[in-house]
């Protein structure tokens, strides 16, 4: 009970003496008014008693909810966290994956000029080998020819 219903059991009290002294010729009235004087007191003090259980139990439910809101904030946390592991990891994986693509793309650049080089070169050397052949296979004929001519 607080200070303040305190003073007013004892206040009510006090009135309740007052009372019966006043009436102590009328019996019937005066106990009438102590019983249903009791009866007000019990339910004040039945509803004071709920409303200490409910206040226990509102305080149990808050320490719960706390908890609750205290793993809430932790799993929060744990995500958040596992959240920008991934996005570093990924963003390495990316990275790497960037360097050895332009990597691979500068040697696969650098392997197609060779191959053009060495084709190129190929083709020049055919083209010599051709002018040579061609060169001798004239100079043949000539000699044929001049064989031939001599012959006949």
């Amino acid at each position: 009970m607080s200070e303040y219903e305190k003073i007013a059991f004892v206040l009510g009290i006090i009135l309740l003496v007052v009372i019966i002294v006043r009436m102590l010729n009328l019996i019937v009235v005066s106990s009438s008014i102590l019983l249903l004087f009791l009866i007000v007191l019990l339910y004040k003090l039945h509803f004071d008693r709920r409303i200490d259980e409910f206040e226990k139990k509102e305080e149990k439910r808050d320490r719960i909810l706390d908890r609750i809101v205290e793993m809430i904030e932790r799993i929060s946390g744990t995500v958040s966290n596992i959240r920008n592991d991934f996005r570093e990891t990924t963003f390495s994986i990316e990275q790497r994956m960037s360097k050895q693509k332009e990597e691979l793309e500068k040697k696969m650049r650098k392997d197609y000029y060779d191959l053009a080089d060495k084709i190129i070169d190929l083709e020049n050397r055919t083209n010599k080998m051709k002018k040579i052949l061609s060169t001798t296979i004239s100079y043949l004929e000539e000699k044929i020819r001049q064989e031939e001519e001599m012959y006949e």
